[in-house]
């Protein structure tokens, strides 16, 4: 059930490391809004257990989906099962797509890599190791980086196209429950080394815990959120004012995306994939 004092709560603001974080508050007097999409059929891959992310890709007309066990398959708009690989690596949080080379990039939680994949062979490419260093100070624990979402910004001003943007939890301040989110540059132009390096660029802080999911809308312009624990979608500027904030339907959800005609996939830790039609049920 949607909490509406947690909206009250949400704020966002540049992060400062030794000093209270900014925060800008979320409007208030707002009314709630209602999640804008409604249910279409059962869920579909229910015995795919702990998705951890998922992308529609546009030129093939299909979901990309990763579990946080080192799968990662192929599925239909219609819930068929197309490909399925194990990949040699655990902790998967999040997928995204550069749609200028089309190729895949997901991200590892414990160990703090981006992984590049190939989406016909479903093979394994370059890893990019994240400097977890920002400003002269640690942005990412040590050990276990709980980085939990990955999504790419395409910006032509970029060597390499666009930037990535991570959420993590925030281990660098005393604030508990907020998420890091993260831009890092990726040197995707760069040779092929077995592990290149990541480097933070900027990093801001969202005051809701657990955002499991990053999203970015090329036609708005604008990002989506979701917090698992606290059973929200988010929707926000790219410089992080709060434009929205929906009710989010579903179990452990842990990956969202939209694919060409509007309609909203939810991926659920719990297994399997919800999908959604623009509009409510009145």
């Amino acid at each position: 059930m949607f909490n509406s004092k947690i909206y009250f709560v949400i704020v966002l603001g540049l992060f400062i490391f030794g000093a209270c974080v900014a925060r800008i508050p979320a409007p208030s007097g707002r009314p709630d809004s209602p999640f804008p999409y409604h249910q279409i059929g059962d869920t579909f891959l229910a015995d795919f257990k702990e998705l951890s992310g998922i992308i529609f890709y546009p030129s093939r007309g299909t979901l990309f989906v990763v579990s946080d066990e080192g799968d990662l398959a192929e599925v239909s708009l219609d819930g068929a099962l197309l490909r399925r690989v194990h990949i040699d690596s655990k902790d998967f949080e999040g997928l995204t797509l550069d749609p200028a080379s089309g190729l895949l990039y997901l991200v590892t939680e414990s160990k703090g890599r981006i992984l590049e994949v190939n989406p016909e062979t479903l093979t394994a490419g370059r890893k990019f190791k994240i400097d977890p260093m920002f400003r002269g100070q640690p942005f990412l624990a040590s050990g276990k980086n709980h980085v939990e979402a990955i999504v790419f910004v395409p910006d032509a001003s970029r060597s390499a196209g666009g930037t990535f943007l991570l959420a993590a939890a925030n281990s660098t301040t005393p604030q508990e429950g907020d998420s890091l989110i993260l831009e890092v540059e990726v040197p995707l132009q760069g040779g092929e080394n077995d592990e290149e390096t990541a480097t933070i660029i900027n990093a801001f802080s969202l005051d809701v815990t657990d955002i499991a999911e990053l999203i970015y809308v090329v036609e708005q312009n604008t990002l989506k959120a979701i917090s698992d624990q606290a059973n929200l979608l988010i929707e926000l500027t790219r410089d992080g004012q709060v434009l929205a904030v929906y009710p989010l339907p579903g179990n452990e959800q842990e990956g969202v995306t939209i694919d060409s005609n509007g309609f909203l996939y939810i991926a659920q830790d719990s297994g399997g994939i919800i999908k959604f039609q623009p509009g409510r049920v009145e």
